[in-house]
């Protein structure tokens, strides 16, 4: 199958947000949303051959590299920001060309395209941006918009090591839909509602439950937690919390991080008992210093409040050493919120665009992936 790919190094989530302000401020009306903003490498076209690609990605190493607007330039219809690091950029360049055997001919200045609409009207100011990550995209025309889906990342080697890691639970450690999808079918039964579509509960992955009822399916506050009462009854007594699976390579990274010293832990707003009881059944307990989880009624539950409890936990101040790692928009706002790094695994519930869109620092394929960070 053809894809249209391209290679390119990606910002974190205060650089791209810089960006974005950057050049609203030199006067361009209509810029692209700070979650596509990214320096592209190479261009590939459309090719078949995603797989090579793929794995020349994940041969390159480097550090983090700090960079900085050294000016604007306009390519065609782009308009752009150039980018100055003082050659770390071009051997990131060469290490990927090196492996992927692609003879680059064009030698672009390397530039963050801000926008195809409109142009500049002062020059930027200059500013300080970090790059953190070398990602494989393919380029697709979906209703007149042009998307960008990643297909293999290797982060960049932070100037700061991440001495904490805290984890989601569901979508993020296990793949919990089966489960939580049949307690879900049972509690509506028990409520008479029927004749809904059942991609429907797929909305119920992440969020707490008592909102995603009266959400999704419209229910006043005391049907909501009835609703919540009768899912608890299937899922906790009737064994819906172990109709799950680790993902692939969760165990051999968290054996991993533990083995460097990081400090782990889980940030979930899944009830702490019920937590602490699927970790236990899966074995993964033993590689956590705390769990951190919500109230039994959730009503209450948010992610900023649950990472900080944990921080509390583990006596651990938030800063940029901190990288909070879950799949859904509220793992991410929720990591933000509490002063903290976040990345935004792409095989869980939510999906590359929302966890791209709800600023994650980094997203990754596969929970090996994140090796990569140490």
């Amino acid at each position: 199958m053809l894809v249209r790919i391209f290679a390119a190094l990606e910002p974190d989530h205060k650089s791209r947000q810089a960006l974005y302000d950057l050049a609203l401020k030199a006067g361009i009306g209509r810029v692209i949303p700070a979650y596509d903003l990214h320096l592209t490498l190479s261009f590939f076209g459309e090719t078949d051959d995603a797989e090579r690609l793929k794995a020349a990605v994940r041969s390159v190493n480097g550090a983090e590299i700090r960079a900085w607007v050294g000016g604007r330039r306009t390519f065609g219809n782009a308009r752009a920001l150039i980018i100055e690091d003082g050659g770390a950029i071009a051997e990131i360049k060469r290490k990927f060309c090196l492996a992927a055997e692609f003879d680059d001919e064009r030698k672009l200045l390397p530039h963050i395209t801000v926008s195809r609409k409109d142009d500049f009207v002062s020059e930027p100011e200059q500013i300080q941006i970090r790059l953190c990550a070398l990602t494989l995209f393919a380029s697709e025309n979906i209703n007149g918009k042009r998307e960008y889906t990643p297909l293999s990342s290797t982060f960049l080697k932070p100037e700061r090591r991440f001495g904490c890691m805290l984890f989601d639970l569901d979508g993020t450690l296990t793949d919990s839909a089966p489960g939580i999808k049949r307690s879900l079918k049972y509690a509506l039964d028990k409520l008479g509602i029927y004749g809904y579509d059942p991609e429907i509960l797929n909305k119920f992955l992440g969020p707490p439950l008592v909102w995603s009822f009266k959400t999704y399916m419209g229910l006043d506050d005391d049907t909501a937690v009835r609703g919540l009462a009768e899912y608890r009854r299937n899922y906790n007594e009737m064994g819906g919390k172990y109709v799950a699976e680790v993902y692939p390579g969760v165990e051999k990274l968290l054996a991993a991080l533990k083995e460097k010293g990081i400090r782990l832990g889980v940030a979930t707003v899944k009830p702490e008992k019920t937590a602490c009881e699927v970790l236990e059944h899966f074995g993964l307990i033993k590689y956590f210093e705390c769990v951190s989880g919500g109230q039994p009624d959730e009503r209450k539950a948010d992610k900023k409040s649950v990472i900080e409890q944990a921080l509390k936990r583990i006596g651990k101040a938030a800063g940029e050493d901190v990288l909070m790692i879950g799949d859904r928009v509220y793992d991410i706002e929720g990591g933000i919120s509490a002063g903290v790094k976040t990345l935004g695994v792409g095989y869980g519930f939510g999906g590359y665009a929302e966890l791209r869109e709800a600023g994650a620092d980094y997203t990754a394929a596969s929970a090996t992936d994140i090796l990569d960070l140490i």
